[in-house]
Order: structure tokens, then sequence, then C-alpha cells
């Protein structure tokens, strides 16, 4: 015996798609926006409540309703018989990873839900070592090199590396073997040197400053070394003086007579 098969009710109001990606937008960058549709499938004028849609999730804040600049839906709007209106949607990501939420559209008749995904990437700047000491060195002496290793660790192109290192102390310190260019693509990575000459005595800190588009820009490591006089050497830029005490000479504080 057939038996007719049982009729599936159509919903009386549907959104498409129902499924909104966005796939990956840069941390703090807003995507293009994407058209939705809600559509009337009864055989009567719907009405649209007042507010008429709503957005929630995890990361609810992070979509918005663009609007729509032909035949938009509107709080407490009507969508005729077999007609739609638009909405758009986008996605400004906060964090850097994959984001969610719902968009439920609200009418007389029901409701109709939409999901919300997209990923939120941004470039991180891993950095080894984060600091450096360079002991203590003799004035007028250079250091050896300590080889500082970047690595762009996020999902994003790493940019602005190359035009903004900033050393601050470019008398005591200085930046070679330079083996980073503007950008780091995602995983990329790239050496360079740092050598520590000393003109004054003393302890001579400083930090080596990568200001980029990662997301943990500033990126700081902290360089430290001694310089160091002994004997009758003198420092860099001074003059050494002899004084008589008596029948001896003193040079700098150095008996030599």
């Amino acid at each position: 015996m057939n038996y007719p098969l049982p009729l599936i009710a159509q919903p009386l109001i549907t959104v498409a798609p129902t499924t909104v990606a966005f796939g990956n937008v840069p941390v703090g960058l807003s995507s293009s926006s994407i058209q939705v549709t809600v559509s009337n499938n009864t055989t009567t004028p719907i009405t649209l409540n007042n507010p008429y849609f709503v957005i929630s999730g995890p990361n609810a804040a992070d979509f918005t309703n663009a609007g729509s600049l032909v035949n938009p839906c509107a709080n407490g709007g009507t969508i005729g018989v077999g007609g739609n209106c638009l909405l758009s949607i986008q996605f400004t990501p906060t964090i850097n990873g994959a984001e969610s939420g719902t968009l439920t559209i609200n009418s007389n008749v029901g409701s109709a839900v939409a999901s919300l995904t997209g990923t939120g990437t941004s470039a991180v700047l891993f950095l080894n070592p984060t600091s450096a000491n360079f002991g203590n060195i003799a004035v007028g002496s250079t250091s050896a090199t300590t080889t500082f290793t970047l690595q762009n660790t996020g999902t994003q192109t790493l940019t602005g590396l190359f035009q903004n290192q900033v050393l601050s102390d470019l008398t005591n310190y200085s930046i070679v073997a330079n083996g980073c260019g503007s950008s780091l693509t995602a995983s990329a990575s790239c050496t360079l040197g740092v050598q520590f000459h000393p003109t004054l005595q003393g302890s001579l800190p400083a930090t080596l400053t990568f200001i980029t588009n990662a997301s943990n820009s500033p990126t700081v490591a902290t360089l430290s070394g001694t310089g160091t006089i002994s004997g009758n050497v003198c420092a860099v830029g001074t003059v050494c003086g002899i004084t008589i005490k008596g029948n001896v000479e003193v040079l700098n504080g150095v008996t030599v007579k």
C-alpha cells in the first residue's frame, strides 16, 4: 500500500544565506558587507518587529547591521506577499582568532536565523632573546655580537619592521648584520645583531624597540653592558691628566712614578 508523503511546511519567514561567512579579516579593520535577504513565504503581508533583528552570541559586538541602500528592512516594516527586504552585515574583529554570532530576524509570524562567522587575523612579533647583557667591556673596545631572532607567529603579514627599529643609545650600541626587511609573512623569521662598544665608564643600559602592525607592538628588548677602564686607560673623549704629588707623578689617579 502506498502512503502519501507527509507535507513539509515551509517556514513563513526565511533568511538567505543561512550562514554568513566573512573569512579572514585583519583585527581592527572592517570587512566588506554581506547582504542578507529576508523573505515572506506566506499568503499575507507580514510585519517585522521593532526592533526586527537581534545579533547575539559570544562575539555579537563584532557583527553589525550596515543597512542596505536598496529595499532595506526596517523596524516595524511590512513585507508583502512573496516579497523581501535586505540588510547587510559587517564584521570588525577585535580579537585574533575565530569569532561567531547569530542573526535573528523577528516578525509577527515567527523568526528566522542565520549564523555569523569570521576570523580576526593579526601579526604577532616573537622576539628571542628579549634581553641581552654584554657584561664588562673595556672602553673603546667592541663586544661580541648578540643575535636576535624575530618571527611572525601571527596569521597576518607583519609590516614596518625595517623602518621602525629604534635603538635608544646609538653611541654605545649598534645594529649589525641586519637581515630583516620591511615585512614578515606569517611564520617567517629573520635575524639581526647588536654590538656594545662603550665610550664611557659604568653601566650603560639601552632598549631596542620594534614598532610594527603586530598586536604586541611595540616589542622591546632590553640591553645592558658596563664600560670599564683599567690601569691608565683614558675614557674616549677625555684628556689624561698628570699631577705631581710631591715627587710622585699620578696619571688619572694611578701612580706611574
